[in-house]
């Protein structure tokens, strides 16, 4: 399980496209398999990429979806955990 502790590296083999609705495509290049994350989700893998902490992105997400700063840990905890079970994501070492 991941903590809000850890810092989050997107696997190099994964690349992305924001759609104009806000949504993001993720094609894993290993697997050739495609994901596809809403809004928010694109907003969270973009600050992963920047390598922030899950910390750190938590503390933003209520500023900018108007969500409480509790719903936006369980939220992001969430979809990394889901994106690690897939290998898009791991901890940084």
């Amino acid at each position: 399980m991941i903590s809000l502790d850890a810092t989050i590296k997107t696997d190099p083999e994964v690349v992305c496209t924001t759609l104009k609705n806000g949504e993001t495509v993720l094609l894993h290049l290993g697997t050739q398999t495609y994901y596809s994350l809403n809004e928010t989700g694109s907003h969270i893998w973009t600050l992963l990429d920047k390598g922030l902490s899950l910390s750190e992105i938590s503390h933003q997400i209520p500023e900018k979806f108007e969500v409480s700063e509790d719903h936006a840990r369980q939220s992001v905890l969430a979809l990394v955990n889901a994106l690690a079970s897939e290998n898009l994501v791991a901890v940084a070492a």
